[in-house]
C-alpha cells in the first residue's frame, strides 16, 4: 500500500491528481486541514478509501457532529489517543477487513473512585499466577492515584519514568526491576503520584510502556481508574482484550457509567462494548438494595463476578497488608473471575494437558469466541461460574 506524507504547506496547495491517483488510500489530519478542505479532497478522490484523523473537542456533541459529517460523506473517522502506528493499523485493518490480534492485556475501570477496583485487581494478578504459573504483570495506569495504600510498595512509580517513556527509553529489560513484586511471578507497578503531570503524558508514551509490559510479562493487567479522559486511560481501554467495569449497587455509580460512556468512551474512544463485562463490586446483601440480576439489566453488560464488601479487606489498608488478609468469601468470588480469564485465554493450569506446555503462551492471532463463557441461561446478563 502506497502512502504520500504531506505537510501543512503541501496539503494548503492542494495534492497534484497523480500523487492522489497513484495513492491506495488517502488520510487528511485535523490538525492540517479544515474540514471543508478535507470534503474538497474527498470529492478529487472519491473511488478511494478516504480518512480522517480527528481532534479531541471540549464536547461530546461537537464530536459526534464531526463523525456524522465524515459518515455522511463516506469517511472513515478515526478518534483521538491513538498514536502513529495504531492509526496505521487501523486503517490497514480498513482496508484489509482483518481483525486484531489478542493483546493479552484486561483493562479495568470504576465508575466511581473508591469501588474497590486496585485491591480485586492485585488479587486477580496474585491468583492467576498462582492458578498457572504465568507471569502477571500489574500497570497503575490511574492518573490520580498510584494504588499504593493497601500494601508495603518498595518499586517505581509511574511519574517517576515519565521522561523514560516520553523519549521511548524504557525497555523491557529494565521494566521489571522498577516493579513491586506480588508472590513470585506477579510484578506491580504502581501508579501516578504528580497530579499535575497526569495530562502531559502522550499516548506514545503510554502505548510504549504496555508495549513493553506485553515483552515481559504472559498477561497485562491494567489499573485505568475511574476518569478515561486522558492518554493513559486512553490507551488501557484501546488495546485491551477485555474492559472489566467495576460498579456497586449505588444509582449513583450507574449514572456516572452512562455519562462516561456517553461524554468519553463513545465519542471520543469509540468504546468496543463489546469487549466489556461488569464486576459488581463491595456488594451488600441488603434490603432494599438489588441484586446484580436486576442490575445488570439495567447497565446493559453482562457480569462477570460479585465482589462483596468485606471490612477484613478494607480494614487492612492502615496496615498495608491487603495480602495477609484471609476473607474467604471475598476470595471465592476473585478464584471465578480468574477461572473466566482463564477460559477465555486458554490458559495453562497444573494438572493440564495446557500446563505441559509452559508458562509462556502461544500467541493467537484470532480473538476467542464469548460463546464458551456464557451459559444456557445467558440471556439474565450472568456469565457461569
Amino acid at each position: 500500500m502506497k502512502c504520500h506524507v504531506l505537510g501543512e504547506a503541501a496539503a494548503a496547495a492542494e495534492p497534484p491528481d497523480d500523487l492522489l491517483a497513484s495513492a491506495d488510500a488517502v488520510a487528511a489530519s485535523e490538525r492540517l486541514m479544515g474540514f471543508e478542505a478535507v470534503l474538497a479532497l474527498r470529492d478529487r478522490c472519491k473511488e478511494k478509501p478516504f480518512f480522517f484523523l480527528a481532534g479531541n473537542k471540549p464536547s461530546s456533541q461537537e464530536l459526534n457532529r464531526l463523525r456524522g459529517l465524515c459518515a455522511a460523506h463516506d469517511i472513515h473517522c478515526i478518534l483521538p489517543y491513538r498514536t502513529v502506528e495504531q492509526i496505521c493499523e487501523e486503517i490497514a485493518r480498513c482496508m484489509s477487513s482483518a481483525t486484531m490480534p489478542q493483546s493479552k492485556v484486561i483493562a479495568m475501570i470504576g465508575a466511581l473512585p473508591r469501588l474497590g477496583l486496585t485491591t480485586s485487581l492485585l488479587h486477580t494478578a496474585v491468583r492467576l499466577s498462582e492458578r498457572t504459573g504465568i507471569r502477571v504483570g500489574v500497570l497503575g495506569l490511574n492518573g490520580w492515584n498510584p494504588g499504593d495504600s493497601s500494601i508495603t510498595y518498595e518499586g517505581k512509580y509511574l511519574d517517576e519514568l515519565w521522561g523514560a517513556l516520553q523519549g521511548r527509553q524504557l525497555t523491557e529489560e529494565e521494566l521489571p526491576g522498577k516493579m513491586q513484586p506480588l508472590g513470585a511471578k506477579a510484578m506491580y507497578l504502581a501508579g501516578d503520584r504528580d497530579l499535575k503531570k497526569l495530562y502531559y503524558y502522550s499516548a506514545e508514551g503510554a502505548a510504549w510502556l504496555i508495549e513493553r509490559a506485553q515483552r515481559c510479562f504472559d498477561l497485562v493487567l491494567i489499573d485505568a481508574g475511574s476518569y478515561p479522559d486522558h492518554a493513559l486511560a486512553a490507551q488501557s481501554l484501546l488495546v485491551s482484550d477485555l474492559v472489566l467495569v467495576h460498579l456497586n449497587q449505588s444509582l449513583q455509580a450507574r449514572e456516572q457509567w452512562r455519562r462516561m460512556r456517553e461524554q468519553i468512551l463513545d465519542p471520543v474512544l469509540g468504546f468496543e462494548a463489546s469487549k466489556a463485562l461488569v464486576v459488581w463490586n463491595r456488594m451488600r446483601p441488603q434490603a432494599g438494595l438489588e441484586n446484580e440480576k436486576r442490575l445488570a439489566q439495567q447497565v446493559g453488560i453482562p457480569t462477570l463476578g460479585r465482589l462483596p464488601e468485606t471490612e477484613e479487606i478494607f480494614g487492612k489498608e492502615t496496615e498495608r497488608g491487603l495480602f495477609r488478609t484471609a476473607a474467604p468469601g471475598y476470595l471465592a468470588e476473585i478464584d471465578k473471575l480468574c477461572r473466566a480469564i482463564v477460559r477465555y485465554y486458554e490458559l495453562p493450569e497444573p494438572g493440564s494437558s495446557l500446563a505441559e506446555e509452559g508458562s509462556a503462551l502461544a500467541v493467537r492471532r484470532t480473538k476467542p469466541s464469548w460463546w464458551k463463557l456464557f451459559n444456557p441461561s445467558r440471556q439474565s446478563g450472568v456469565l457461569s461460574k
